[in-house]
Parts: C-alpha cells; sequence; structure tokens
C-alpha cells in the first residue's frame, strides 16, 4: 500500500510493478540498493523529495546465518561494519532496527 501511495504521487502507475527494487527504481532512479539482500528489502522510506530503499535489520541477519553460514555474533559485527557502516552517497539505503 505504501508503495502503491509513494507510485501515485509521483505519476507511476505501480501495477506493472512485482517488485519493491522495480517500483523504487521507476520513481528515485538515484536510489541505491544493498548488494545480494533483495530479501530483506522491506519498504520504500521517505525523508522530504527523497525516496529511499528500506531493508530488514532482522532479515539481513537471517540471510547472513544461513546464506553465508555466519554465528549471530558474527552476523552482527559484518552488518554493522559492512552493510550500515557503508555510507555510498546521498542516496545510501536505510536499515529498519526491527528485532
Amino acid at each position: 500500500m505504501l508503495t502503491h501511495c509513494m507510485c501515485t504521487l509521483r505519476g507511476v502507475d505501480p501495477a506493472p510493478f512485482t517488485t519493491i527494487r522495480e517500483q523504487l527504481q521507476e520513481v528515485e532512479p538515484e536510489a541505491l540498493f544493498a548488494h545480494d539482500l533483495d530479501d530483506a528489502l522491506v519498504g520504500i522510506v521517505r525523508q522530504a523529495h527523497r525516496l529511499f530503499a528500506c531493508y530488514s535489520m532482522k532479515k539481513i541477519i537471517e540471510i547472513l546465518m544461513e546464506r553465508d553460514q555466519m554465528s549471530i555474533t558474527d552476523a552482527l559485527e559484518f552488518y554493522d561494519y559492512n552493510i550500515v557502516g557503508a555510507f555510498v552517497g546521498e542516496y545510501t539505503p536505510v536499515f529498519l532496527q526491527d528485532y
């Protein structure tokens, strides 16, 4: 529903898109995404006139533990340093602490 609102606000019909990534790319071409973590992409957030990809911390940690066989300690450390700590420009994704 929120993504539908964002597309509608920007004059884009959300119907042809199947993923949050596709919808965000259409309305905010400069948006950046976390590499290989689409399963943790949970929504789109807005600050002023910019839209950002929003990822679930809980889902990222689960992915790191399952896919990459990390312990909880290693996954949290990797998340803090390599994912949340990586500022890659003004459209850097945001991360929801939903633990």
